[in-house]
């Protein structure tokens, strides 16, 4: 087993990791919309993009198509959003989103060969222009790429604006939240294969953790998660010599926690000798072989017996 040690410094303060979070972000790399009234027209050269179903015949119906591509997409993904821009005329615009899974083209898409919205994503109102972040991360897992419908199905109106695969302002964007696998490395006392103290030293590299904990292998128990710090005091009780001691970490941050890390080392007693003699009688060769030890300095002195 082993105890935490109170009363001794640190080498370091300690050190808190990262998140573990980073993202990734693309833009559309097709958009375009489709009219009712000018069912053989097609838009996907156009900046300005409109959702609206009106029946009025200058406005008429109106739905923008998006995809995004996952070329860039990392794994350990968290989440996925989409954020678009837009643009309020006569607010509030309650819109929907669907999932797209058929292919279409960006200069051939219009009223009549447009594909249909296959699964709902979600409906949300917006009243101001701005950025709005969208959840989609439970449509995305596994595929390669990601198309969405938006429909308005209001005589309200409004535009967000795009240009596929020209990076802008107020361009709409797939942003890929993922977290960053972090390697951990734990050694004993620098490295040392061996320890003549019950007290040992734990150096610690697992830059992305927030919190730790530790267990000696023998006995199995973790300790409490602790803060994330790039050093370990630690107290080896019942040290008995020769015994190997496999020290395992685990490392966590909010997005989940490391397999163990181990490090080992064999606990030898340091012996001490001071102004210690051992006297050894060798009869046969008539001689005394005295073996004095005085700090870590070894003097042997040979003397021969009278003979008797």
């Amino acid at each position: 087993m082993f105890s935490f040690l109170y009363g001794i410094d640190h080498n370091i303060d300690p050190v808190q990791g990262s998140a573990g979070i980073a993202t990734v972000s693309t833009i559309a790399d097709k958009d375009s919309y489709i009219i009712d009234f000018l069912p053989l027209g097609n838009y996907g050269s156009e900046e300005e993009f409109w959702v609206i179903w009106d029946l009025a015949v200058l406005k008429g119906k109106r739905t923008a198509f998006l995809h995004f591509p996952f070329t860039d997409k990392p794994d350990n993904v968290i989440k996925v959003e989409i954020r678009i821009y837009f643009e309020i005329h006569i607010g509030p615009v309650d819109f929907q989103i669907f999932t797209v899974n058929v292919d279409w083209g960006e200069d051939t898409i219009n009223w009549f060969n447009a594909p249909i919205g296959e699964t709902f994503i979600l409906k949300d109102e917006i009243s101001e222009n701005g950025f709005y972040t969208f959840d989609v991360t439970d449509f995305i897992q596994g595929e390669d790429g990601f198309s969405i419908l938006i429909h308005d199905p209001t005589i309200n109106n409004a535009k967000f604006r795009n240009e596929a695969g020209d990076v802008g302002p107020v361009n709409d964007s797939i942003q890929i939240i993922y977290s960053q696998p972090f390697d951990t490395i734990i050694k004993i006392n620098n490295g040392s294969d061996n320890t003549y103290s019950m007290f040992i030293t734990l150096d610690i590299t697992a830059e992305l953790a927030q919190e730790m904990c530790f267990r000696n292998g023998t006995d199995g128990v973790w300790t409490s998660w602790e803060p994330y710090n790039t050093t370990k005091n630690l107290y080896l009780e019942g040290s008995e010599e020769g015994q190997i001691y496999s020290i395992y970490a685990k490392f966590r941050n909010i997005f989940g926690e490391t397999q163990p890390k181990s490090d080992d080392i064999i606990y030898a007693i340091y012996r001490e000798f001071w102004n210690n003699e051992i006297d050894i009688e060798l009869n046969e060769l008539n001689i005394i072989l005295t073996i004095i030890f005085i700090g870590g300095l070894v003097i042997i002195a040979i003397m021969v017996k009278k003979g008797r």
